[in-house]
């Protein structure tokens, strides 16, 4: 019960932090007038959830850290938008699978850990288009048609790939140096670590709240 409690509390911190970094990194980007926001944001998931995987290796949670993400988005902003939960929930998926991946391989060099980063980034974004062209029938993207998903996927997510090419190397590696802490961490000083990881997960929820207004 303990491991299970430790474990859901893990997946809405890093669920958390990913929804709040991404309404930070949104609003930043905003006050320097910053277009291409998307890959940078990209990004900033394959390197929490990178994190996130290595403290905590079990297939699923990825997944779960998605759907915190996109009810962060969809609680927070002022207006539903459903494109940005739903891409903030497929990238949550589309990592679990390429995560699974490399464990199942047993991947560990940086070169083949980054062109599995850069491919599900062209999944990634060639699936969220899709969904909002032809399943969620956005009218902002139905008006663009496939031509519209083949832009996005191959200008946007080219770049988005090359970023994840290398965060989701940091994200493993910065992984594997703060998993000991955090462990011990949870182990030895279990309550000032549950009382943490709520201050940080409240905090990153109110700044999605203050940010997104």
């Amino acid at each position: 019960m303990v491991d299970k409690k430790k474990l859901i509390l893990g997946i809405i911190l890093f669920g958390s932090m990913w929804g709040g970094l991404e309404a930070l990194g949104i609003s930043i980007m905003r006050s320097f007038d910053f277009s291409l926001k998307s890959p940078f944001l990209t990004a900033t998931g394959i390197l929490v959830l990178g994190v996130a995987r290595m403290i905590m290796p079990r297939r699923g949670t990825t997944f779960l850290m998605g759907l915190v993400a996109a009810g962060f988005k969809f609680l927070t902003l002022p207006q539903i938008f459903f494109c940005q939960v739903v891409a903030v929930a497929v990238q949550g998926a589309v990592l679990e699978f390429a995560f699974s991946y490399i464990e199942k391989r047993n991947l560990s060099k940086w070169f083949s850990l980054g062109l599995v980063g850069a491919f599900a980034m062209y999944v990634n974004y060639a699936l969220f288009s899709f969904i909002e062209t032809y399943l969620v029938l956005n009218p902002f993207w139905v008006d663009k048609g496939f031509s519209g998903v083949l832009n996005y996927t191959f200008l946007e997510g080219s770049l988005a790939a090359v970023l994840c090419f290398f965060f989701i190397n940091l994200g493993f590696n910065l992984g594997k140096s703060l998993a000991p802490i955090f462990y011990q961490w949870q182990t030895l000083k279990a309550k000032a670590y549950n009382v943490s990881a709520m201050v940080a997960v409240f905090g990153c929820w109110g700044l999605g709240f203050v940010l997104y207004r």
